[in-house]
């Protein structure tokens, strides 16, 4: 009976302790329904384009348009900005104790988070460039933490690890819970680099696949067109080579990885653009140690030399990573299942009958060590082995770009009013 009691008082306490951490760190809540929206330049159809949880629909405003969020049964603490296509530069302006103030200027990520000044009781949303502002999702919260699905992207200084994926939602096919692994779990510092671009649905649909994985770089893409190509022959006729491997080798020079990963040189399932991207980074992971080649970016950067390459299912120096270890940063769910809960979020892929494979002919977990400069894996179970990442504190390897620069002549006509509705 006792023994029973003690656990009961346990649970009691541990439910108590619970309780009192959740509400001193409880995150804000979308109240974007409980708040009044008005745009001047666009009606009712762009208010819910941009307020409909759907990435295939935007609102087209004008130039001079004004969003206006003022309360309703809530006030806004925070908004999420969703940019479609691109990023346009916006003005966020806050309303306090009857003031208007510029609070923050947006415009280098597609998808961006900002905290409203404590007393806040309106804000406004107005481009701040006077060019058409193309919003896929506003999103507002009320006071409290930042929520998860709201990222605050960083630009690295240096990665430790660069992970080069041809498409959207390849970084989790191919490379299983390498994301949640060693970006969400262990804290490296992770650099994503895409080929395509793809749709604007797509490249929503990765940045919140990318901060569910723990990622909290933004991404670099290499622009390639969208061409299906059934061989590296095919893929090098419709992408330029020189051109793909000048930027990728300019991203590892600008990033100096000490690990690189990516597709399997037959293209996983027979994909040519994933074979010309497995060749491409190959040779530049070469090129960026040699001061002779593209010395535009090696003038811009200096030369840098990756100390190891892993190859998707290369079968030489193979190692099998293990994704179905508990992480601690995401309540002990395994890497593959936190990779799989990113991959729902690509909703126009798994549309199509993409999932997440444990295993199999494209099996997530092989890895085959291509180049090394620190010698043969021993333990064969991490990408990291023989290495250890620099020391260095957070805000010297990363720096969240707040706003888009204004020159000293634009920056000095800035007026601290609000734009009027």
């Amino acid at each position: 009976m006792m023994r029973k009691i003690m656990a009961g008082l346990c649970l009691m306490l541990a439910l108590c302790g619970a309780l009192m951490l959740g509400a001193s760190a409880e995150a804000a809540r979308d109240v974007t329904k409980d708040c009044q929206i008005k745009i001047k330049g666009g009606g009712r159809k762009a208010l819910k384009a941009m307020t409909d949880r759907n990435y295939l629909t935007y609102a087209n405003l004008p130039k001079d348009a004004v969003i206006e969020i003022t309360p309703g049964r809530q006030a806004p603490g925070s908004i999420l900005v969703q940019f479609y296509d691109r990023a346009t530069r916006v003005e966020i302006w806050a309303q306090v104790d009857g003031e208007w103030s510029l609070v923050a200027e947006r415009g280098a990520y597609l998808s961006d988070w900002v905290v409203l000044p404590e007393g806040a009781t309106a804000a406004r949303v107005t481009a701040a460039d006077k060019s058409r502002l193309f919003l896929a999702e506003l999103t507002v919260y009320g006071r409290g933490d930042r929520p998860d699905s709201s990222p605050e992207w960083v630009e690295l200084d240096k990665a430790d690890l660069m992970l080069v994926a041809c498409h959207p939602d390849d970084e989790l096919l191919w490379f299983g819970g390498m994301l949640p692994t060693y970006a969400g779990e262990r804290g490296l510092r992770v650099q994503v680099v895409y080929g395509v671009p793809s749709t604007p649905q797509r490249r929503l649909e990765l940045l919140d696949g990318l901060w569910h994985c723990g990622v909290k770089a933004y991404p670099e893409f290499l622009g390639l067109p969208d061409r299906f190509a059934k061989t590296l022959k095919q893929a090098y006729t419709r992408w330029n080579r020189g051109r793909i491997q000048e930027k990728l080798t300019g991203l590892i020079r600008r990033y100096r990885p000490e690990v690189v990963a990516t597709h399997d040189f037959k293209g996983e399932y027979g994909h040519g653009g994933h074979e010309a991207i497995a060749d491409s980074v190959t040779k530049s992971v070469g090129y960026a140690a040699d001061g002779q080649k593209y010395p535009a970016s090696g003038e811009a950067y200096g030369v840098w030399q990756v100390k190891k390459l892993y190859i998707h299912l290369w079968k030489e120096n193979q190692l099998r990573l293990d994704w179905h270890r508990p992480l601690d940063a995401f309540g002990g769910r395994d890497g593959l299942t936190v990779a799989t809960e990113a991959l729902a979020m690509h909703h126009s892929q798994t549309a199509r009958g993409w999932e997440m494979e444990d295993g199999g002919a494209c099996d997530n977990r092989l890895f085959g060590l291509y180049m090394t400069q620190v010698g043969p894996d021993e333990a064969g179970n991490d990408l990291f082995e023989h290495i250890g990442p620099e020391e260095s504190a957070p805000e010297e390897s990363a720096e969240r770009i707040e706003s888009v620069d204004l020159d000293e002549e634009e920056a000095g006509e800035t007026e601290e009013r609000g734009p009027e509705i």
